[in-house]
C-alpha cells in the first residue's frame, strides 16, 4: 500500500474538504504533511457562523447576593456552521459535526479568520437583545480578525422573525442591540460583494439615522469600492416568503449608492427602486451599471398587532418616469434588467413595471406566481429584441400554449426557455422549431406535458366481455394509454434533440 503521506497537495487538500471541522482537526495530528494541507488557505477561504444571544434564562446567574441562585444551563446559545462546504457534488453521506467548545471556536477565529475571503454570517437576537460575555467573545474575534473579506452575507433577525410571536404586541427591538454588528461593518476594509438578507425592525423610538445598516456603509470608505450590492435578496430554490425586514428610507438608499460608485451589479426589490435611486446611476464619474436585478412583490403596510393585516399598492403609483429610464440607458449602455415575480400581480401592476424602455433581458415567475397569457403577449410586442432568458417556475400557468409559441417566434434572442406549467405536446416542437441551436436552455416537466388522448380501440380477442370485471378493463385501458403516452414523448425527444442538434428530455420530478 502507498504511503499516504507522499499524496499530492492538490489531492489531499481536496480529501480534507470532505471532512467536518472536527474530523479535519483530527486528521491534521497525523503527520506534518497533513498539518500542512490543514492549514492551506483554500481551505479556509469559505466560512458560514451563526451567533444567537443567549436568553436569560441561560445566562450564568448573578453570586454576588445572598440569595442561592440554581446552577445555569451548559453552554451558551453560539453555533458554528459547517466551515469551507465540499465541492459539488457532495459525496453522498455526510456526518453532521460535533459542535466543537466555546474557547476552541474563538481561537480558530483567531488563527484562520484572516483566511476567511467569503463568510456566511447570521446573528439571531432572542428576547434579551443583547450578547452575553460569550457571544460578545465571538463578535470581537470576528472584529479582529475578519476583515479581508471578498464576499459577506450577512442575515441579522430576530427570533419573532422567524417564528410567530402569539403576544398581544411585538417586542421592541433596542437598536442599541445592533451596535456589534454595525462595528464589524465598520471594520471591513476591501468587500467586494455584500449580501443583507435580514435586517430587524427597530421600534418607533428608536429612530436615530445613525443606527441603521446603511449609514454604516455609507460612513465606511473602505468598501466603495464594492462591486455588487444584494439588498433584501432572499430566493431559495424559486421560492419566496415574506419577510419582516426593515425597509431602508429613499434618502438613505440614494446616499449609500451615491458613494458606491465602482457598483456594477445592484439586486434588491422593485419597492425600493425609486425615480430618485434610479437617477444615481446617471451621475458623472461613476463605473457603468452592468445588471439591475429587481424583486417584484406587492408593498406592504404591516400594523403593529398580530394577525398582521397586509395592503396592497399598486405599483402604477410610484412609476418611474421614461425620462429617468433613457437619462440612466445612455449613461450605462450595457445596462440589462432582470425581472423576478415573487406573487401574483394584477395585469394593471405588471404593465406599469413593463416599460418599452426598460432593458429587460431576462424574467422569471416563481413557484407561487403566474405568469398569464396577457403578460406573454406584452413580452412579446415590446422585448422581441432584448428579451434572452424566459423562467416560469409556478406550476398555475397554463392555457398558455398559443402565447407560448408567439413568445419563441417574436423573441430573437431567446436562449433560455423554462416553463413548469401545463404545455402542449405540440408546443414543445413548435418552440424547439423555432428557437432551433440558438435555445441553449429548455426546460419543461415530463408530466406537465398535454398529449392529446387518441383513444383506446376495445381488445378483439376471444375475451369474454361479459365475464371480464370492471378494473380489469379500467387497467388495460390506462395501461394502452401509459404506452401510448410513452412512445409519444420518445417520439417528442427525438424530434426536439433533432431541431437542437444535441440530446434533449424534459425533466422529471
Amino acid at each position: 500500500m502507498e504511503d499516504f503521506r507522499f499524496l499530492p497537495d492538490v489531492v489531499l487538500v481536496k480529501a480534507f474538504r470532505y471532512l467536518n471541522l472536527n474530523d479535519r482537526a483530527n486528521s491534521a495530528l497525523v503527520c506534518r504533511c497533513w498539518a500542512d494541507a490543514f492549514d492551506h488557505p483554500s481551505l479556509w477561504s469559505t466560512a458560514q457562523i451563526v451567533v444567537q444571544s443567549c436568553p436569560p434564562s441561560r445566562r450564568p446567574p448573578d453570586n454576588s447576593g445572598d440569595i442561592p441562585t440554581p446552577p445555569p444551563a451548559p453552554g451558551p446559545y453560539i453555533h458554528w456552521v459547517e466551515m469551507s462546504p465540499p465541492p459539488s457534488p457532495p459525496p453522498p453521506k455526510r456526518i453532521t459535526p460535533s459542535t466543537p467548545p466555546l474557547d476552541q471556536r474563538i481561537a480558530l477565529l483567531t488563527h484562520k479568520g484572516r483566511l476567511f475571503r467569503d463568510l456566511k454570517l447570521t446573528v439571531l437576537y432572542t428576547q434579551s437583545n443583547e450578547f452575553h460575555n460569550s457571544e460578545a467573545e465571538v463578535i470581537e474575534a470576528l472584529n479582529e480578525n475578519c476583515c479581508e473579506l471578498d464576499s459577506l452575507v450577512l442575515g441579522v433577525e430576530k427570533i419573532q422573525q422567524l417564528l410567530p410571536w402569539h403576544g398581544p404586541v411585538e417586542p421592541e427591538f433596542d437598536a442599541a442591540a445592533l451596535l456589534p454588528i454595525e462595528t464589524y461593518i465598520t471594520s471591513l476594509r476591501r468587500l467586494k460583494k455584500l449580501t443583507v438578507r435580514t435586517w430587524p425592525r427597530i421600534g418607533d423610538e428608536d429612530t436615530d439615522p445613525t443606527m441603521t445598516l446603511l449609514n454604516t456603509l455609507s460612513n465606511n470608505t473602505n468598501v466603495h469600492n464594492m462591486k455588487e450590492l444584494n439588498l433584501l435578496w432572499a430566493v431559495v430554490n424559486h421560492a419566496w416568503s415574506v419577510s419582516r425586514s426593515a425597509l431602508p428610507s429613499e434618502d438613505e438608499l440614494v446616499m449609500l449608492l451615491g458613494k458606491l460608485t465602482s457598483l456594477e451589479r445592484l439586486s434588491t426589490l422593485m419597492s425600493l427602486l425609486t425615480e430618485n435611486v434610479l437617477a444615481t446611476f446617471a451621475r458623472p464619474r461613476r463605473t457603468k451599471l452592468m445588471v439591475l436585478t429587481l424583486l417584484v412583490a406587492y408593498q406592504t403596510r404591516q400594523q403593529r398587532y398580530w394577525p398582521y393585516n397586509y395592503e396592497r399598492v399598486s405599483f402604477d403609483e410610484t412609476e418611474i418616469p421614461s425620462t429617468v429610464w433613457k437619462t440612466v440607458r445612455e449613461n450605462n449602455p450595457k445596462l440589462t434588467v432582470n425581472l423576478t415575480f415573487t406573487s401574483q400581480i394584477q395585469h394593471v401592476d405588471f404593465s406599469a413595471i413593463l416599460k418599452p424602455y426598460v432593458p429587460l433581458v431576462s424574467i422569471e415567475f416563481m413557484k407561487y406566481s403566474k405568469c398569464t397569457s396577457q403578460c406573454l403577449v406584452l413580452l412579446a410586442e415590446l422585448y422581441s429584441s432584448s428579451l434572452e432568458v424566459y423562467k416560469d417556475f409556478s406550476d398555475n400557468s397554463n392555457g398558455v400554449d398559443r402565447e407560448l409559441i408567439e413568445l419563441a417566434l417574436k423573441c430573437t434572442r431567446l436562449s433560455c426557455f423554462v416553463h413548469h406549467g401545463i404545455i402542449g405536446y405540440d408546443t414543445v416542437l413548435s418552440i424547439a422549431e423555432a428557437r432551433k441551436e440558438s435555445l441553449e436552455s429548455f426546460d419543461v416537466l415530463e408530466n406537465h406535458i398535454a398529449i392529446e388522448d387518441y383513444g383506446c380501440n376495445q381488445d378483439n380477442d376471444d375475451d369474454n366481455d361479459e365475464c371480464m370485471f370492471l378494473w380489469q378493463q379500467k387497467a388495460r385501458e390506462e395501461r394502452r394509454i401509459k404506452e401510448r403516452r410513452n412512445a409519444m414523448l420518445v417520439s417528442l425527444y427525438g424530434n426536439v434533440s433533432l431541431y437542437m442538434s444535441r440530446q434533449w428530455k424534459a425533466s422529471i420530478i
